[in-house]
């Protein structure tokens, strides 16, 4: 069954967020050079300062990087001139898709950002999108341990936090998925997949693609940056995002539709270089830790603080939700599920099956 109305903001029901209770650079090597050269001209460090570069996939304005910043922040001034987190920038530095190499050849020793920038190193990374479980519950059944033996191995890198999984109103509130699809013309139901978008030219990633497929769409790469010139010239019709920092991007009164439910969890990592964790002091290890830890509970609170804004302006802006329900709305999601599962199965055979007995329910 398919309804629509406009958007209601949290709390309340239906199954928007409310109802869920919630650049380029010319190479590489400039990038290094760039990131090499940030290091050097920092703030110098004391004799005995221990100075860890950091850098982030997304922009820093991006709400998805806000928690590992301000942690970042509070760990350099905990550490008490031990130790400091220098931060070298974004995409602006060096290209998202080389963030992951820069991590594992220790021009970067901190990272935070999407996995799927770096799937074609570990195709793993897809377990995290499609996770049915928790962090907590991955580190409590063997989960956990199963990811940072692949990370490591991988892309030599320790994983320090799984950062803005979903949205999640308070501390014991539900963990919701962080993807939706947004639309400028509604969907026709069907019954077999929720919706079809036949007809529909969408703006897409890897992260969607499949299911873009499944649905019927005509996927469409293009930067996010480029998503409201394509709308506005008609070049697409529609795109997937996370629930937040749409507006920034020009799109408040562009988008017409937000399909609900929503899709996928967010697989932001917070990582580090493992030789340098290796070599920091136990005390400075167990303080990073510990820190980026607790951020993981503050990271989904904050974004769905932010959803809740992004919500309301977008509904202000004349943008309507379709909900799909009942078995619609379970046959949408499970499309959604199954696609990347089986995408997994045929690109990490060997490690797919010990995936799914930890990270489905």
């Amino acid at each position: 069954m398919l309804a629509s109305r406009p958007g209601n903001v949290f709390p309340g029901g239906g199954n928007n967020l409310s109802g869920r209770n919630i650049m380029s650079v010319r190479s590489i090597s400039v990038s290094l050079v760039a990131l090499a050269t940030g290091a050097l001209t920092a703030v110098p460090a004391g004799a005995d300062e221990i100075v860890l570069k950091s850098g982030t996939a997304l922009i820093r304005t991006q709400s998805l990087t806000h928690t590992f910043l301000q942690i970042s922040e509070e760990i350099s001034k905990e550490a008490k001139g031990r130790l400091r987190i220098n931060y070298l920038g974004g995409p602006e530095v060096t290209p998202p898709g080389k963030a992951g190499d820069a991590l594992k050849r220790g021009v970067l020793d901190l990272l935070h950002g999407p996995a799927s920038y770096y799937n074609g190193v570990i195709p793993e990374t897809d377990a995290l999108l499609v996770a049915e479980r928790s962090a907590e519950e991955l580190r409590a059944n063997g989960g956990w341990a199963l990811i940072e033996k692949l990370w490591a191995e991988k892309l030599n890198a320790r994983i320090l936090g799984w950062y803005e999984i979903g949205f999640q109103a308070a501390k014991d509130a539900p963990q919701l998925d962080l993807y939706n699809l947004y639309v400028t013309r509604k969907p026709a139901m069907d019954p077999a997949t929720g919706i079809s978008l036949k007809g529909f030219k969408m703006r897409t990633t890897a992260t969607y693609r499949a299911l873009l497929n499944a649905l019927g769409a005509t996927p469409v790469a293009m930067k996010a940056s480029e998503i409201y010139t394509g709308l506005q010239r008609g070049v697409v019709q529609g795109f997937g995002f996370p629930g937040v920092s749409i507006s920034a991007l020009g799109l408040t009164g562009v988008v017409k539709y937000r399909i609900d439910p929503g899709f996928y969890k967010g697989n932001n990592l917070v990582l580090a270089n493992l030789d340098k964790w290796k070599a920091l002091p136990k005390d400075l290890r167990d303080l990073i830790e510990k820190r980026f830890h607790e951020g993981e509970l503050r990271s989904r609170i904050y974004v769905a603080a932010d959803a809740r804004k992004e919500e309301a302006a977008l509904v202000k802006g004349g943008m309507q939700i379709v909900t799909l329900e009942g078995k619609g709305a379970e046959a949408y999601r499970k499309l959604a599920y199954d696609l990347i599962w089986r995408r997994l199965e045929k690109r990490a055979p060997a490690n797919a099956k010990a995936l799914a007995a930890k990270f489905r329910k």
